[in-house]
Order: C-alpha cells, then structure tokens, then sequence
C-alpha cells in the first residue's frame, strides 16, 4: 500500500524518453498535420456553405 520510492519515479521517464524521442516526436508531427488538415478542411466547408454576394 505504501512504497516510499520516489527515487525511482523520475527515473524511468528520463529513460523512456530517450527512446521514444523519434516516436513522440513523430506521432506530434502527424498529430500536427491531421488538425491543419481538419482545420483547413472545416473553413473550406464553412467558406463553401456561405453564398458570397
């Protein structure tokens, strides 16, 4: 119930982090890209829908 290690807490992220650098920061860029895209796809629909006068 009670483990008093937080020691080792900070420990592993350092760890972790070194290794899935190129995933994290891979999956940001697609994650980027994918809400540009849906942005850029909902102000088309939304310039499209309005009738310009």
């Amino acid at each position: 119930m009670g483990e008093p290690t937080p020691s080792k807490v900070p420990e592993k992220p350092s760890r972790w982090s070194y290794q899935g650098q190129s995933k994290s920061f891979r999956y940001a860029i697609i994650s980027a890209l994918a809400v540009e895209i849906a942005l850029v796809a909902g102000l088309i629909l939304i310039t499209h829908d309005q009738p310009r006068p």
